[in-house]
């Protein structure tokens, strides 16, 4: 089996992003997710949205109840390891 950047990325589908921004793939109908943004209080961000995914900000809290909800959810850090940025990690 091979293990790729895109596997590499969704495996860091748990971990919540240092800015709150995630990435969530949709497998189902637009209404649901739009709903459950609703109810977690996360918002859309950008003008544009993708036929599978959207790119939302939402509090750790917010991340989880999705996460929870069935929903893959990308950190925007993995999403831009996957892209060659190198976001550097605050240390706290």
């Amino acid at each position: 089996m091979t293990i790729g950047p895109v596997t590499f990325a969704m495996a860091q589908s748990g971990r919540p992003d240092g800015a709150d921004i995630y990435l969530v793939l949709e497998p189902r109908a637009s209404a649901g997710l739009t709903r459950d943004l609703a109810r977690v209080g996360a918002k859309e961000i950008g003008p544009l949205r993708a036929t599978f995914a959207r790119l939302i900000t939402a509090v750790p809290t917010g991340h989880a109840d999705l996460q929870k909800s069935g929903y893959l959810i990308m950190p925007a850090s993995a999403l831009a390891l996957l892209c060659g940025i190198k976001i550097k990690e605050s240390v706290s």
